[in-house]
């Protein structure tokens, strides 16, 4: 039996500054400050117990159960602009902002020894995650995410434990899953980072993972990914297409995740002198994926791509030193990595993060 936990988090912002600048007609003009005075509470409270019973030496049954509860409240005040709250100030009559769930959650499982290098696995669980209030935002609350997970799997070191090969295939049932945007709010204006809640979301796939010891000095891992992550049911209004009704984006897929990945590795080890020198090579292909939950094909979508990663370290364990060169991204395909929607005078624009270039380099450690 595991002792209960307890968590207590809390969380304060104290007299943000912002400033605007605008584009009009005319050029650059810029806007008077305005102040926000952000606070927030958070507090959680769970007890949890798990047992494991051995039906026979190779047969053993799993159980659990978790009890949760969060609480959260916080205020917003903002001064200074133009004699009207932008955003609006928190708690108000519509959004109180403070809020208390609560969920009992639990988990099923079985393991199964196949062989003496050979593991089969399966279990059952639900999850749960605390809903809120968007506080730096316009305020709106959304709903507490649950899941129904099933997983499937099996782990095995095979050949004297010269290969690992894990295959794991999974099941993901959600209600109300959050969805987080970095836009603006119904207004067109009102900027911020937004929850937002899909009503039914399912996410299942496959992994394979496996690693091959090839001798004393050599290494090879290859794993590939298939996900399926789509939204089931979704209403929202995207904020690039301006103030109106909310749409369907149900059978969209989930931002940030691609249907198949590939990553492989080597790893090869000399000594030399008094120290070991170490080449290690890494590589990840993605397919296309989106940026947000909307599938803006112009501005959501980024095209499947390949990084490789390439180092080359001298380690002497005495004195401790550790001398690595690397090179990054070999191939220098940079691309997207996030989106930001910004509000102004002649309506929101995307702002998008990239990620490195090809980056080369030298890097000293040293242990004492």
């Amino acid at each position: 039996m595991d002792p209960r936990r307890l968590l207590f988090r809390r969380e304060h912002v104290h007299l943000r500054r912002v400033r605007l600048k605008g584009l009009t007609p005319g050029g650059v003009i810029s806007l008077p400050d305005f102040i926000l005075d952000e606070y927030g509470n958070s507090k959680t409270i769970a007890g949890f117990a798990s047992i494991t019973y051995a039906l026979s030496d190779a047969f053993r049954v799993s159980g659990g159960v978790r009890y949760t509860e969060d609480k959260k409240d916080g205020r917003k005040i903002t001064r200074g602009n133009f004699g009207q709250p932008f955003p609006p100030d928190l708690p108000n009559a519509m959004f109180p902002a403070d809020v208390k769930f609560d969920k009992v959650t639990w988990k099923a499982g079985v393991e199964y020894d196949v062989a003496p290098d050979v593991l089969a696995y399966a279990s059952v669980s639900n999850g749960y995650k605390a809903g809120g209030f968007n506080l730096s935002s316009d305020g709106r609350p959304y709903d507490p995410e649950t899941i129904t997970a099933y997983e499937f799997g099996i782990k095995s070191d095979l050949f004297d434990r010269v290969a690992r090969i894990n295959l794991d295939a999974f099941y993901y049932d959600y209600t109300n899953l959050q969805l987080t945007t970095l836009g603006v709010a119904a207004d067109g204006v009102t900027p911020g980072q937004f929850t937002t809640n899909a009503a039914a979301s399912t996410i299942w796939g496959i992994e394979l993972d496996t690693r091959w010891r090839l001798s004393d000095r050599f290494t090879f891992t290859a794993g590939y990914s298939y996900i399926d992550a789509e939204v089931d049911e979704y209403r929202n209004r995207d904020p690039l297409a301006g103030p109106g009704p909310l749409l369907d984006y149900s059978g969209n897929r989930l931002p940030f995740v691609s249907r198949h990945t590939v990553n492989l590795g080597i790893n090869y080890e000399v000594e030399l002198g008094s120290g070991t020198l170490t080449f290690a090579a890494n590589s990840n292909f993605h397919s296309a994926f989106y940026l947000r939950e909307f599938n803006n094909y112009a501005i959501d979508r980024v095209p499947s791509n390949t990084k490789t990663d390439l180092t080359v370290t001298y380690r002497l364990s005495d004195p401790g030193l550790r001398v690595t060169g690397y090179v990054t991204n070999i191939e220098n395909n940079v691309e997207r990595n996030n989106i930001y929607l910004t509000p102004g005078f002649i309506g929101v624009s995307p702002t998008t993060a990239y990620t490195k270039p090809r980056t080369i380099g030298v890097r000293i450690d040293y242990s004492f």
